[in-house]
């Protein structure tokens, strides 16, 4: 499992990066978010029983997401998504759904 500095850089080196499919592009939002799960799931260990993440990683957590949706906006854009969404849930997890105008 990365680091904290370690899951920070990728994330950000993903959402800084040019994609020239949507099947790239979909493959790096994927890697982003098993990075969050995997950064969510290190906490569950840290803290089991707890069911909220309040403090410093709530926080982490909050601008990780706002990355996530950083990226997914960009590739929406850049590849005419038609909507997008990101989902966390109890036990905690993050999914995220893309749904791409049909081609001609």
């Amino acid at each position: 499992m990365s680091t904290v500095p370690e899951a920070d850089a990728r994330i950000e080196a993903l959402a800084a990066q040019e994609y020239d499919t949507p099947g790239a592009a979909l493959a790096a939002v994927t890697e982003a978010t098993a990075i969050i799960n995997n950064q969510i799931k290190a906490e569950q260990e840290r803290s089991p029983g707890t069911e909220s993440f309040a403090g410093d990683f709530g926080d982490r957590l909050r601008r990780l997401l706002e990355k996530l949706e950083a990226m997914l906006k960009k590739i929406a854009k850049q590849f005419a998504a038609m909507s997008y969404s990101i989902t966390v849930s109890w036990p905690m997890g993050v999914s995220v759904t893309v749904t791409w105008t049909p081609g001609p």
